[in-house]
């Protein structure tokens, strides 16, 4: 800033350099003077007209001066005019970095409120704050997505059993899981204060992520270029259908009653590894671009996949599935179901395109193929029990299909009838 005023000054000072204007005045006479004597000549008349030419030369020189004085004055005011745009530029900057940190620190102290209502504000004010400045809008969402990664509790009195309960519906029932008993009333009402504070942060994460496929032009609401951090998050009832990221990891998080994840092109970043669906979790017309990794999840509820399109690998290896499992018009490229749990009944009616392995995984109900194609029977593939591929007469370009193998059928009945 003073290397900037110093300059200032100098140039002040350049626009009062009378010493240039005194030499042209000289010198404007000097030339008036020659051009005259030049052309004085010896009669009356010839001398009017060397004096006019006299002059006139002098006036030409001033003329000049005065074009040279324009210009400069015209540079020195531009100058100026840009300094004081950066001046300016610089005072707005501060103005707005104070505004800023004003507003985040308020934010920042709301959110670590004993009430409720006051952390809700705080989300609200973080949201203000990422729609007037959009160069702090992952900043916002980080501070969001850091709020719903710390300890929460939820109320379990939504029919939501979990792992390993048995008897009852759940209702009115508060355990955090099967190894916790009901909690105090005034714990209670905290956490269903607390779940309207997530509930909020979860809002305005679907409100600015939002962009439905079928939806040609960017909604204005709608923040571009967003990662979501939600690693070991708590999450309830989350909804994020028609949104659009740039990343995600939901690695070890926990998602309560429904989860909605219907419509989404996942980025090439996903992973659900070792997550908890306590309640049914609806992946409908989701696609996954890359990898997308299940491995150790459980699903306490219905899980659907159904429109589904895995495009690379898809990792299910150690999954757990409690409830019905839909994989109808699924469209998988490499599926690894290696050691899966499934409780509930299974139908895969889903389009195989590469090596495809239910090695060890175990199935306490009924699965289906039905429908279920196979569109390289000769990869490397390991069916579950009882099933076995087979060309499809029905469909063209030698898609495969799977069909139960009565041999394996009749000789595990007739061991059975060997053992009795």
């Amino acid at each position: 800033m003073q290397a900037s005023t110093s300059q200032h000054d100098k140039v002040i000072r350049r626009e009062f350099a009378w010493a240039w204007v005194w030499l042209t005045l000289v010198m404007s006479l000097t030339v008036g003077g020659v051009v005259t004597t030049l052309l004085w000549g010896d009669k009356t008349a010839e001398h009017g007209s060397a004096f006019d030419a006299g002059w006139k030369s002098a006036a030409a020189v001033l003329a000049v001066l005065a074009a040279f004085i324009s210009v400069d004055r015209l540079r020195l005011s531009q100058r100026e005019h840009r300094r004081q745009l950066i001046a300016d530029e610089a005072t707005q900057r501060d103005a707005i970095a104070r505004q800023i940190t004003d507003l985040s620190s308020k934010a920042s102290d709301q959110l670590g409120s004993e009430k409720a209502a006051v952390r809700i504000g705080g989300m609200t004010d973080l949201e203000r704050l990422a729609e007037a400045y959009p160069q702090l809008r992952q900043t916002v969402v980080d501070r969001i997505c850091a709020y719903l990664r710390g300890p929460y509790r939820p109320p379990f009195n939504y029919n939501d059993e979990g792992f390993g309960r048995s008897g009852g519906d759940g209702a009115g029932d508060d355990r955090e899981g099967p190894w916790e008993g009901p909690a105090g009333d005034n714990e209670l009402a905290e956490r269903r204060l607390e779940l309207d504070v997530r509930r909020t942060a979860q809002k305005i994460l679907k409100r600015h992520l939002h962009w439905p496929s079928n939806v040609k032009e960017r909604p204005l609401s709608f923040w571009k270029e967003i990662s979501l951090d939600l690693r070991d998050a708590t999450l309830v009832e989350m909804d994020l259908s028609g949104c659009r990221m740039n990343s995600v990891d939901f690695r070890n998080a926990q998602f309560h009653r429904t989860t909605v994840f219907n419509d989404i092109k996942f980025p090439e970043d996903t992973s659900f590894q070792r997550a908890i669906f306590w309640g049914d979790a609806w992946f409908g017309k989701t696609t996954f671009p890359n990898d997308v990794q299940f491995d150790g999840a459980k699903f306490a509820g219905d899980a659907s996949f159904q429109g589904a399109d895995f495009k690379e690998v898809a990792f299910f290896n150690r999954a757990h599935f409690q409830g019905k499992v839909y994989f109808n018009s699924a469209s998988i490229g490499d599926g690894f179901f290696y050691r899966v749990s499934f409780d509930g009944e299974v139908t895969f009616g889903a389009i195989f395109k590469n090596a495809v392995t239910f090695e060890g995984a175990t199935f306490a109900s009924e699965v289906h193929f039905d429908r279920a194609q196979i569109l390289n029977p000769g990869a490397q593939h390991a069916w579950p029990p009882g099933w076995r591929v087979e060309p499809d007469p029905d469909a063209p370009n030698g898609t495969s299909r799977l069909v139960r193998d009565m041999r394996t059928e009749q000789g595990a009945s007739r061991a059975e009838d060997d053992d009795t």
